[in-house]
């Protein structure tokens, strides 16, 4: 048996194929080339095309568990083709090479971004997904996928399916880096901060690897929201800033302005101004109480990140 991961040089692939590496299992990785997130890894590593069918039958066999995370964050909403593609169709054609090999476990990888949400509402588990209320290429993309696999599991009763919906996951080993990190490295360089109403939900990368790992071990089934902390931005940067020990201003700007702002910024989009925006008042009970999972305290989190970025600064 194996661990299949596709999208293992993303933030929380690389994080657990190295986890579960260290925990002696044999890891393979399917990816379209190798950068420094995975390099050196004690494990297979496969170069491919991951949307050619045969290239998937030649590399998932019975019995594997498939970790699903390949995706394309679609951040400034100008990559239709390439997130249908990538979230979507990618996803389809995994499954049925899945389906046909009998694998042991399915763990797709969705996200809280495509969940439907209305006012203040505590988000639990979605029991229903719908891509159409979505305009951006990101959420209608993922929640194409996940409803794919909703119904797929409908249809496959027999196949262990889970869905997890991490939210903005942040901690080491944050390469590319994600969106949130290029935040905090823009911190840690001094850059003037601009401040928004608005917040988001953040969740250890360590918690996400961990929630996985139970799954996966102790055979759990169902899905689960992978979800932390409710932070503010003004908080966010505050938080920051006292681990960083300094004292910055933050300048607070009007969303009309912000708007205005977003061709000058590269990780500021419609879509984030949307997302920070809305309603992230998730029930994480669920994965505290079925999965035993101890949450990493947020402050402890900082401290991960910006030592990570930090010793990057250095090589």
């Amino acid at each position: 048996m194996a661990y299949i991961i596709t999208g293992a040089t993303g933030h929380i692939g690389n994080n657990l194929a190295k986890d579960l590496i260290n925990h002696g299992k044999n890891v393979v990785i399917l990816v379209r080339k190798i950068d420094e997130s995975i390099a050196n890894l004690n494990a297979k590593i496969v170069i491919g095309n991951l949307s050619d069918k045969s290239f998937l039958e030649k590399n998932i066999h019975e019995d594997d568990v498939v970790l699903h995370l390949a995706g394309v964050i679609d951040i400034k909403n100008n990559k239709p083709q390439e997130t249908y593609q990538i979230n979507y169709e990618l996803t389809k054609t995994l499954f049925e090479v899945c389906e046909v090999k009998k694998i042991a476990r399915f763990i797709y990888f969705s996200s809280v971004d495509c969940i439907y949400k209305k006012a203040d509402e505590i988000i639990n588990e979605p029991v229903a997904i719908f891509p159409d209320r979505f305009i951006d290429n990101y959420s209608h993309t993922k929640a194409l996928a996940t409803q794919y696999i909703f119904n797929a599991r409908l249809s496959h009763p027999k196949m262990k399916i889970n869905i997890l919906y991490p939210s903005a996951v942040i901690g080491k080993n944050d390469f590319k880096p994600s969106y949130i990190g290029k935040v905090v490295k823009d911190i840690i360089a001094k850059k003037r901060q601009f401040g928004v109403k608005g917040g988001y939900n953040f969740v250890d990368v360590d918690d996400v690897v961990k929630a996985t790992e139970i799954i996966i071990d102790k055979k759990i089934d169902g899905d689960f929201l992978l979800t932390g902390f409710p932070v503010t931005i003004y908080e966010f940067y505050n938080i920051v800033n006292r681990h960083l020990g300094r004292k910055r201003r933050i300048w607070k700007i009007p969303l009309f302005v912000a708007r205005l702002s977003i061709p000058f910024v590269p990780y500021l989009s419609k879509f984030v101004l949307k997302t920070i925006n809305e309603n992230y008042n998730y029930d994480n009970h669920k994965l505290k109480n079925v999965l035993g999972l101890n949450l990493t305290n947020f402050d402890d989190t900082i401290e991960k990140t910006i030592k990570f970025f930090k010793e990057q600064e250095e090589k």
